[in-house]
């Protein structure tokens, strides 16, 4: 960084798609909390050490307590939020029900994206969130070491390009631009990300351009583990045989449009993601989910729609005609102990904006191991007690992969529990219980506050 150093910047932030934040107050005061933005922060300095240090674990910890401090040490890194013109959004907002252009049937692409705990079409939102447009000011006491204070921008950076804030930005809600910084930056941190490789033609992979020079700054992991399979969401280095992560823009998966709006790119999204999941056309408008056919219902042993992220939450249709009530069947990562754990999606999708004002989608994914030793996706039920393969990064690289080719269908269930069938159009068997399915898919947030959609 040239100039010299600077004890606090502040940076003022512009949210562009709806951000939301803790709790409900019935659409009174919102705020932005300095834990949330420390939170996504950590996410995402932990994604860029973790290209230098792979799963050195040990060194992935000194880094961090570097900028944000441990229990032995104080961060010398402070969080303040001014949020003094904030617009909070109405229950009902008129982007929520937005519909796709050619979308048939009750297919609201927001909606989907946000998920059950934060919306659905009877309550409107039960979560308060900022309007865009809003503006709040970030102010951050950077740390005097100079590698230290650049991995904070890094961090900020990869923030504001590949995520967010606030719930759900994995989904893209949350994202914001930085409209004016009272300090010196780096000389890369106004950039958009840039690639120098590209895999299979799916897009560019390991660490953006802007950071490598700041990466190389970090001290090596310990050789054996930097190209294992990482045990966290991190970026890949040039030595990485697989590199980790990839990126791109897609154009909702089809065509080549761009939007005018980010609710319109949103919706699209929404609604191509949710026809992603749902991946049995069972006659308009309905659609099934194939792990509910083939392994919920049926023989198969596996449950690869696990990879973009668990519980998922299945309503029997069936059974609820027959109850007179929502009967649900929930999919959960299950540990050794028998116990439900949470796996946020390693897919990150969100609408970045270009100079002429024109919305685009973006994905970023990070493969890595998803589940801890023993664990494995299951219904904690005694009635249907049982656990499935499927989490492996395999699956989850080859779903990536067929979510940004056109055409493509995610990997399919299979008989045993030996793998996933490739992607492809390819039929399968429908076993177990026939009829309309909605899978109300949930899974955890980037900042472990609450379930929403899939």
């Amino acid at each position: 960084m040239k100039g010299c150093i600077v004890e606090w910047a502040k940076l003022r932030l512009r949210v562009q798609t709806p951000l939301f934040t803790q709790g409900w107050s019935g659409g009174g005061g919102v705020t932005v909390r300095a834990r949330g933005v420390r939170g996504a922060l950590g996410f995402w300095l932990r994604a860029v050490i973790g290209a230098r240090v792979g799963n050195d674990l040990g060194r992935l910890a000194e880094y961090q307590r570097a900028v944000f401090g441990g229990t032995a040490c104080q961060s010398p890194v402070l969080i303040r939020v001014v949020d003094e013109s904030l617009l909070p959004e109405a229950t009902y907002p008129p982007w929520l029900f937005k519909r796709p252009g050619a979308a048939q049937g009750p297919i609201y692409g927001m909606l989907y994206l946000l998920g059950q705990g934060l919306a659905d079409r009877r309550d409107g939102l039960k979560r308060d969130a900022v309007q865009p447009g809003s503006e709040f000011t970030v102010a951050l006491r950077l740390p005097p070491d100079g590698l230290a204070r650049d991995l904070v921008w890094a961090s900020l950076w990869c923030a504001r390009w590949f995520g967010g804030l606030g719930a759900r930005a994995r989904r893209g809600y949350g994202r914001f631009e930085i409209v004016n910084v009272d300090c010196l930056i780096p000389p890369w941190f106004e950039q958009r990300p840039q690639w120098d490789s590209v895999a299979d033609g799916v897009g560019g992979v390991g660490l953006p351009v802007q950071l490598k020079e700041l990466v190389d700054g970090i001290r090596l992991g310990e050789p054996a583990l930097l190209d294992a399979v990482p045990q966290y969401p991190r970026f890949g280095h040039d030595g990485d045989t697989n590199r980790w992560a990839s990126a791109r823009q897609l154009d909702v998966r089809a065509g080549s449009e761009s939007f005018k709006s980010w609710d319109r790119c949103l919706s699209h999204l929404g609604r191509e993601w949710q026809l992603f999941r749902r991946d049995r056309d069972m006659g308009s408008p309905q659609r099934q989910t194939s792990e509910w056919l083939r392994t919920v219902n049926g023989s198969a042993g596996s449950f690869p729609l696990g990879v973009l992220g668990l519980p998922v939450v299945f309503t029997d249709a069936v059974a609820s005609k027959e109850a007179g009530s929502a009967v649900t069947v929930t999919v959960d990562l299950i540990d050794k102990m028998g116990e439900p754990l949470r796996l946020a999606s390693p897919m990150w999708l969100t609408a970045l904006d270009d100079a002429e004002g024109q919305w685009r989608a973006q994905t970023l994914t990070f493969v890595h191991d998803l589940c801890p030793a023993g664990a494995a996706p299951g219904v904690k039920d005694l009635a249907r007690a049982r656990g499935w393969s499927g989490l492996d990064p395999h699956v989850l690289r080859a779903s990536h992969r067929a979510w940004l080719s056109v055409g493509q269908t995610r990997p399919l269930p299979v008989s045993g529990g030996a793998g996933v069938a490739g992607s492809g159009a390819g039929g399968a068997s429908q076993g177990g219980r026939d009829g309309p399915v909605v899978p109300d898919d949930l899974e955890e947030d980037a900042d472990g506050v609450a379930p929403g959609g899939g």
